[in-house]
């Protein structure tokens, strides 16, 4: 749908009433002074709705048709000379103009600055001239190299040819090596024992068979605490009898009752004061001590008999430690021989207060069983034999153990203080 007619308003230049231009044809052609208002009117079509529907009942020019101005504010937005003679076509040719421009600029800058970083990064790692950033990068290297590879020689002589193997000849490839691990190392804290690290190595070493564990103590305890309880209380008896009063006057019923022993063999004296003895002096005798004592002294005995031979057993096992101790060679038997002799002394001590116990057996006496002391012992026989079932699994196992100790040995290596410090301190500088 062509355009019949144009109706602009725009009081600055045609006053209150629209101007309107009617009867148009294909071609139109607009004459008149400047301004008259020809831009007026081409910019007023300029704005035409992109909608067709709208543009169908703009009241500027009514058509489905989109409208094309080419006037002077067109030719300046698309065509564009940045060059003296060279033109650029379109209207985003500006903003591409510009944004060549600002990517010439930012060219220079890179440039300058390129030069600039090139003088202050350095030409690179260089020995005989550290020059540079790099340069300093490579002082604080050499500088780490050195003290990495002289903290390597301090390691166990033991360790340092199994760990280190294939990096001892040189400094570069073994400080090399140590930032890799260290990098790849969760935490700079070890738990690794070098101690534990040497005994592995020697298992490494050819010619190891496996080693016998060593025998364990089974025989824990040689009294029941309800034993203890017994021989701890005073045991209370009737205290009848014609001597009652006198013998505890005496306070020497542990003698008296001894005595007993002889009245038959007396010939009718008195075996404590050798005068003509009482016609019933057995029976009083009797009748006072049925009343508690002898009951008494059976089970301070009975008590005493049943630790003698817990002691004996305690006793054959732990010469049958002693014997696997000597046996074998890998074991430091002045390790065990103080927990031993301690064991030994405390079951000495428990049998000689059960036999004071049955030469007085109604009196209090405070006795310890030797679990405490013996658990000293069976500790170091459970430390050793964790360490002959390592031993074992190490020489059943050289190639992955070997692999698992270099490992190890890296770690407990990275994770000392001063290697440690080192390392960071390197890494430190070279990040910045």
């Amino acid at each position: 749908m062509e355009i019949e007619s144009i109706a602009v308003r725009a009081d600055y230049c045609f006053g209150v009433q629209p101007l309107r231009l009617d009867g148009l044809k294909k071609v139109n052609f607009i004459f008149a002074p400047n301004g008259a208002g020809k831009s007026t009117i081409s910019n007023m079509l300029a704005r035409q709705p992109a909608d067709a529907n709208q543009r169908e009942t703009w009241d500027v020019a009514r058509t489905n048709l989109p409208i094309r101005v080419f006037n002077e504010a067109y030719r300046s937005r698309v065509l564009t000379e940045r060059v003296n003679g060279i033109f650029t076509i379109g209207e985003t040719s500006t903003t591409i103009n510009d944004q060549i421009l600002a990517v010439k600029k930012e060219i220079r800058d890179r440039t300058t600055n390129r030069d600039k970083w090139r003088q202050e990064i350095g030409p690179g790692p260089d020995e005989n001239n550290p020059i540079g950033l790099l340069g300093e990068i490579e002082s604080y290297r050499l500088a780490a190299r050195k003290e990495i590879f002289s903290a390597h020689k301090n390691i166990d002589e033991s360790l340092i040819p199994i760990v280190f193997e294939g990096y001892r000849g040189s400094q570069d490839k073994l400080f090399d090596e140590a930032r890799k691990r260290f990098g790849e190392m969760e935490t700079s804290n070890s738990d690794v024992d070098w101690e534990t690290l040497k005994t592995r190595a020697r298992s490494l070493s050819k010619g190891k068979k496996t080693r016998v564990k060593l025998p364990e103590i089974r025989t824990v305890n040689l009294i029941s605490a309800g034993d203890i309880a017994e021989v701890a209380s005073k045991s209370f008896h009737g205290q009848d009898g014609k001597f009652a009063e006198l013998i505890q006057h005496l306070k020497n019923e542990d003698w008296v009752s001894k005595g007993r022993d002889y009245v038959d063999d007396a010939q009718g004296k008195c075996p404590f004061c050798q005068n003509q003895a009482p016609a019933n002096l057995e029976q009083d005798l009797t009748q006072y001590f049925e009343g508690g004592f002898d009951s008494a002294l059976q089970r301070s005995i009975k008590i005493e008999d049943a630790v003698k031979v817990l002691a004996v057993k305690l006793e054959d096992e732990i010469s049958t430690l002693e014997v696997a101790l000597s046996q074998d060679i890998e074991v430091i038997e002045d390790d065990f021989a103080p927990a031993i002799s301690h064991v030994r002394e405390a079951v000495k001590l428990l049998l000689s207060e059960l036999r004071e116990r049955s030469s007085h057996p109604t009196q209090p006496i405070e006795v310890s069983d030797v679990d405490v002391v013996l658990s000293e012992l069976v500790k170091l026989i459970d430390a050793e034999n964790e360490r002959i079932e390592q031993h074992n699994q190490i020489v059943r196992n050289v190639g992955v153990e070997r692999t698992k100790l270099i490992n190890d040995g890296w770690i407990a290596f990275l994770s000392g203080t001063a290697v440690s410090i080192e390392m960071k301190k390197f890494n430190g500088f070279e990040t910045r």
